[in-house]
């Protein structure tokens, strides 16, 4: 009996510890598409902003190098929250699944009367 118990403990934490390699790699690879935004958090703020103060912008050089800022910015923050939209479904799926069986709907029937 107790042999039989130690074989599958030794397969769950086996298999736990393959999820947990597989789950690693495949973080570092979700990071490394960031790689190419590198440049917003590595170069310093004051540095730039005083040569770019220096180069006597005009007003639609402003304007430019805000929209590139900003669809950059825009473009680094989409895997996030494309994460997150996927984490809340799953939550709310799982949620509402857990409800179903328990008897409880997800959402009250009656509308609030303090609304």
């Amino acid at each position: 009996m107790f042999q039989f118990e130690l074989h599958s403990l030794l397969q769950v934490v086996q298999a736990l510890a393959g999820a947990v390699e597989t789950s690693t790699a495949g973080v570092a690879a979700f990071l490394g598409g960031f790689d190419s935004f590198s440049f917003l958090w590595q170069r310093d703020i004051a540095t730039e902003h005083a040569k770019f103060l220096a180069s006597n912008p005009k007003l639609k050089v402003i304007i430019q190098r805000l929209s590139s800022l900003f669809f950059s910015t825009l473009i680094f923050l989409l895997p996030f929250l494309y994460l997150f939209v996927l984490l809340f479904t799953n939550f709310h799926y799982s949620l509402g699944r857990e409800c179903s069986v328990m008897g409880t709907p997800l959402v009250p029937v009656e509308p609030c009367q303090e609304c």
